[in-house]
């Protein structure tokens, strides 16, 4: 199995399709200092979904993303983002709820730092 973590080329797009998931990282000029970190099987349907919405004024933009096997890496790896800083993810009560995004504090090329030491560590 090949983990790979790479600056999106439009090489890499048309690979995207043959793997089971990315774990990415997105970009938005209307949040400069937050990225938003998911996971998608398809990661420019993923983007077109959240460019849709007439809510946000700029588009999202790929930033990086990382080859994975299972959907629910992205948990996995929001819960290791808290256990370092929790102060990094976008969490807020709302209307008495609690309300938790794929949003992080930090710079994409922290973000990108950050997957790639965990692409290190898992081999």
């Amino acid at each position: 199995m090949a983990i790979m973590l790479s600056k999106v080329t439009k090489e890499q797009e048309a690979a995207m399709k043959e793997k089971s998931g990315y774990i990415y990282i997105f970009t938005n000029p209307s949040f400069p200092d937050y990225v938003k970190i998911g996971f998608a099987t398809d990661v420019e349907k993923r983007l077109q979904q959240l460019n849709s919405s007439s809510a946000v004024p700029f588009a999202f933009r790929i930033y990086a993303t990382y080859a994975v096997t299972s959907k629910l890496t992205d948990k996995s790896l929001h819960k290791l983002i808290d256990d370092l800083n929790p102060d990094l993810h976008t969490i807020e009560e709302y209307r008495g709820k609690t309300r938790v995004r794929e949003f992080f504090a930090m710079t994409p090329e922290a973000a990108y730092d950050l997957l790639e030491a965990i692409a290190k560590i898992s081999g």
